[in-house]
């Protein structure tokens, strides 16, 4: 029952169809009490229900399947997901617009919209694959967590199974095996629905080392958990995601693009004091942990070691992007690692702790301020905040080796830490946007802010002085849009990354990641809520005829 109470929570990914949330051709304010999800839509969710029966024959009623509750989430989820899709294209249409180009944003099926879906999909996975490492990690099998809350896992192998979970198991020879296929290409008459005795066996997982495939075979396992419950979950932030993804850029006329350091995002992300002798903080950063037993943990800051010279690693982490990409990973590929939370979206790098994301306040960025959720970093989390902090994180003072651990409180375990902060003009640099075939419609972003009639801000030169730039990042090419500066497409019509060198997209894809992250922030959630509920509603909460749907997103909308 539960897998299909939850159906509804992916809806507006799967389906196309255009969803009537308000009853416009109404003369009068009575509001009816359901939600006002249209036939069409019904019947989808119908048939869907019952699609693993080859008639795909309706056989519950609509009223008796769904509680008042249930249409409420999914309702309020079809709305944001359908209003997100309508501004995060009509965004994309603006932009367009700074290259001369004419982009339609009305469509559901156009490259924009399903960008936007292969973003929640792509988070969607990172989630499962975190959660199902850190699962391994703490003898806590993912598939008894979930099989707790009534999911059945699709299928396993013999050497991939837990207690007392029911599944189908693959009959045949193992040599034919695709996890790459659902169970009806693999042919059904291959699979038995049965159980496992006691044990917890990963063989199959972890002999496969490309981290992408292992993220396909979780995807086919957990096929149901994923559609119905990560999913969804992304979905509940992906309105405050498409808020932020406006404003981000503004022009002068049809000549220069610039740097819209006044967006909300830009400025949630850092400061901007342009004050004689003040200095910008970060409140965003990636955060790596690699925690081995102390001989382990010594041998990497010893001769030989990755992090000899701890200083000279943290310069170099600066200007050299084989720092994090090289040397952190061969340390971080031991198979000592008493920690694995998976491998992070953009660089590939293991044990990634997360972004961090502090609210922005008037002071130095404290602990208290982070917002976002990040499992295991108490011990270092102060530190972690400091705006000085880049490279290799300090523990203590000086330079010696135990100044840049963490060591537990039996001293048998360490961590070291790395830190990447993120600044707005580090990620806008030698960023061009483009949306079209002709590279001639490719326009840099200016690291400028022009207010209307106010005098041209030169922010690039501001933050050159400062010396706080992760310089391998600021020179590195990035691509908004759709197409390269050489008009080649980034996108594939699925809205999934072509096959483009990476440091062309790195710099989109961190973008999009923190527009996910801060939409996290509370505050952020009601000023999103208020912003686009008023424009979809046109500022009218009257336009809402669902007494439900009122109860629920009417008082975020401001009345003209």
């Amino acid at each position: 029952m539960k897998k299909l109470l939850s159906l509804l929570g992916s809806i507006a990914l799967i389906t196309a169809t255009t969803t009537n949330v308000i009853a416009c051709n109404s003369n009068t304010n009575d509001r009816f009490t359901k939600p006002a999800i249209n036939d069409e839509i019904k019947r989808w969710v119908l048939a869907q229900i019952d699609s693993d029966n080859a008639s795909n024959t309706v056989k519950y009623s609509f009223n008796d399947l769904f509680t008042k509750a249930e249409l409420k989430t999914a309702a309020v989820r079809l709305i944001n997901t359908v209003i997100s899709k309508f501004f995060y294209g009509a965004e994309e249409s603006s932009r367009a617009r700074f290259t001369s180009v004419s982009l339609p944003n009305d469509s559901p099926d156009s490259k924009i919209a399903q960008q936007l879906v292969n973003f929640v999909e792509q988070v969607a996975m990172d989630n499962l694959y975190t959660s199902y490492l850190n699962s391994i990690e703490k003898s806590n099998p993912l598939e008894i967590q979930i099989a707790k809350d009534g999911y059945s896992i699709d299928y396993q192998t013999d050497n991939w199974y837990v207690a007392g979970v029911k599944s189908y198991f693959w009959t045949e020879s193992l040599t034919n095996f695709d996890y790459t296929k659902s169970r009806s290409e693999l042919d059904q008459e291959n699979f038995k629905l049965d159980s496992k005795d006691l044990g917890t066996t990963y063989a199959d997982f972890t002999k496969e080392k490309d981290a992408n495939k292992q993220k396909k075979m979780l995807r086919v396992r957990f096929k149901d958990y994923f559609d119905h419950v990560l999913v969804p979950k992304v979905l509940d932030n992906i309105l405050t995601a498409t808020y932020l993804h406006q404003n981000q850029l503004r022009t002068n006329g049809q000549t220069s693009i610039y740097l819209n350091k006044n967006g909300t995002l830009f400025n949630a992300i850092q400061s901007w004091n342009t004050t004689t002798g003040s200095t910008w903080n970060t409140y965003v950063k990636m955060a790596w942990e690699l925690k081995l037993p102390m001989d382990k943990l010594n041998a990497l800051f010893e001769t030989g070691g990755v992090f000899k010279d701890p200083a000279a690693f943290n310069t170099k982490f600066r200007t050299d992007k084989a720092a994090l990409i090289t040397d952190i990973k061969t340390a971080f590929s031991t198979a000592d690692s008493e920690n694995h939370e998976g491998i992070d979206p953009i660089f590939g790098v293991n044990n990634f702790k997360g972004f961090i994301g502090m609210k922005k306040t008037s002071g130095t960025p404290a602990a208290a301020d982070i917002f976002t959720t990040n499992p295991g970093i108490d011990a270092y989390k102060d530190k972690l905040v400091d705006p000085a902090a880049v490279g290799l994180l300090k523990s203590g003072e000086g330079q010696n080796p135990s100044s840049y651990q963490f060591i537990d409180s039996n001293k048998r375990y360490g961590s070291v830490v790395i830190v990447l902060p993120i600044y707005a003009i580090d990620l806008m640099k030698n960023t061009s946007l483009n949306y079209s075939e002709k590279a001639e419609t490719s326009h840099n972003v200016d690291l400028n802010w022009y207010a209307g009639n106010s005098p041209i801000e030169d922010l690039d030169q501001e933050w050159l002085q400062q010396q706080k730039s992760i310089t391998w990042l600021y020179n590195q090419v990035g691509f908004l849009g759709t197409n390269d500066d050489k008009g080649n497409p980034i996108y594939n019509e699925d809205g999934s990354l072509v096959n483009t060198p990476a440091e062309g997209i790195e710099k989109a894809k961190l973008l999009k990641w923190l527009e996910y992250t801060f939409a996290t922030r509370d505050d952020l959630q009601t000023a999103a809520k208020t912003k686009l509920y008023s424009n979809a509603f046109a500022n009218n909460p009257d336009n809402i005829y669902s007494q439900t749907l009122y109860d629920e997103i009417g008082s975020y909308i401001q009345k003209d």
